[in-house]
């Protein structure tokens, strides 16, 4: 049997997994990561578990790294905002040299889209983009059956894209970014500020605005509360509305969405999926579907990243 190992590197945790063609995680680990945390003090310990796989596993052909901003082109891991790595990290050369075996780097959403293609809902399609829903909103393409990363190694940053102008904080002395509406983050201000316009009763009014999060609202909607459904209605429709505008530039098979707020999909995937054939022009309509990951709760990153080693 032919492993790859799949690394998944994270603002608070890394990890990693030996994976077999079919998609079976045979071993895995993980190392606790913090924004206070160098690379000089993150590469020892990652190395001391990347040892321990190889030694388990002398058929590994190789590792596969999700990161944040990991460029495919470059090899290097760039500002990464999660953690504190200044500058350009050159972690496949480093790696490379290391263990003189094939090492892949891509970012983390794009590792997602890849481990959809090999192991999950993207099987059997050539064009699809995957949506990652967590802290923020990562975007990566599959185009004829490959990774679209574009001139710069950084193609797909739809979470970046203004959806509203002069809308909400988001990174990079931006405004009103889909991700400040459409991911965990995103959720969570749109409930405090339906709170804050009506004085109907809410679940959440209980609750400190600091101390509400994505899944407190999850809760709240699975107990019927309308301020939280609302909140996910709203959530549902800017990102059926932007995946009509995406579709109709990329035309994609699909989107597939994951990540954490995906676990609250049945309170806003209709709706999306409404809104989304509501605003496409007659020529698109019926050709593009919503789908959910198939790889929710099986270390999804990781086996991502293996699958960009294995493709």
């Amino acid at each position: 049997m032919i492993y790859a190992i799949g690394i998944d590197i994270g603002g608070m945790t890394t990890r990693l997994g030996a994976v077999d063609s079919e998609g079976e995680i045979h071993h895995s680990s993980i190392i606790k990561t913090h924004r206070e945390q160098s690379f000089e003090y993150f590469l020892p310990r990652l190395c001391e578990k990347i040892d321990e796989m190889i030694n388990a596993y002398d058929k590994s052909i190789g590792l596969g790294i999700g990161a944040p901003n990991g460029n495919f082109l470059s090899g290097t891991i760039e500002h990464p905002a999660n953690l504190n790595w200044e500058g350009i990290t050159p972690i496949v050369q480093i790696l490379n040299k290391k263990y003189n075996i094939n090492v892949v780097l891509t970012n983390d959403a794009n590792a997602a889209a890849m481990g959809e293609l090999i192991f999950g809902a993207g099987r059997g399609m050539k064009n699809f983009i995957m949506i990652t829903l967590g802290t923020g909103l990562g975007c990566g393409i599959i185009a004829d059956g490959k990774l679209f990363y574009g001139a710069t190694g950084f193609a797909g940053e739809l979470g970046h894209i203004t959806i509203e102008e002069n809308g909400r904080p988001s990174p990079f002395a931006r405004r009103g970014s889909l991700e400040s509406y459409c991911s965990a983050t995103g959720l969570v201000k749109t409930a405090i500020e339906m709170m804050e316009k009506t004085e109907n009763n809410s679940l959440l009014k209980n609750i400190p605005a600091e101390k509400i999060d994505a899944k407190l609202i999850f809760e709240a909607a699975k107990n019927g509360d309308l301020l939280a459904r609302n909140a996910f209605d709203y959530t549902g429709r800017i990102l059926g509305k932007s995946f009509a505008n995406i579709a109709m530039i990329l035309s994609p098979e699909a989107f597939i969405i994951g990540g954490g707020l995906a676990n609250g999909a049945e309170f806003f995937l209709d709706i999306t999926r409404t809104t989304m054939e509501e605003n496409l022009i007659p020529v698109f309509k019926g050709s593009v579907r919503v789908l959910l990951s198939e790889l929710q709760g099986r270390n999804a990153a990781v086996l991502g990243a293996a699958a960009l080693v294995l493709k």
